[in-house]
């Protein structure tokens, strides 16, 4: 049994006596892969940095949009207001040139009669002016002798 125990001792310390090799030959790999999983999270946190970055960026000209819309929107609200009045002046135009159709409508018709006043007047004293010369033209070869 003291062999055994001895040869189990002797096991032990071997295995002991070769454990950090074991160790390091068992865990080789994992320091390429930790340094590998290191540069990928180096290099991804560096994107992430970058996105960031560009989303602060974006942040910031969102918010000078939004107050350009801002000033915009008042630009807009001052428009509407100015159509609104321009609307009122249009519609007080339409009602001037209305009544002035109407004025003109009148003139035009007062003048109409006038002028057919006119015409009868001019066409009864040319008539008369015609029957007049033509009896004077038979007074005159009434006259004449040999007629």
């Amino acid at each position: 049994m003291a062999q055994s125990l001895e040869n189990r001792m002797t096991d032990i310390e071997y295995i002991i006596a070769h454990l950090p090799d074991d160790l390091n030959a068992r865990f080789a790999g994992v320091d390429v892969k930790i340094a590998t999983i290191r540069e990928t999270q180096l290099l991804h946190t560096q994107r992430f940095t970058t996105i960031e970055r560009k989303i602060d960026q974006l942040d910031l000209r969102m918010v000078g949009v939004e107050s350009r819309m801002d000033g915009l929107d008042g630009r807009m609200a001052g428009l509407d207001d100015r159509m609104v009045g321009l609307e009122g002046r249009m519609d007080r135009l339409e009602s001037r040139i209305d009544g002035l159709d109407a004025k003109i409508d009148t003139i035009r018709d007062a003048l109409e009669s006038k002028i057919d006043t006119i015409r009868d007047m001019l066409e009864n004293k040319i008539d008369a002016i015609r029957d007049t010369l033509e009896n004077k033209i038979d007074l005159i070869l009434n006259r004449l002798p040999g007629t």
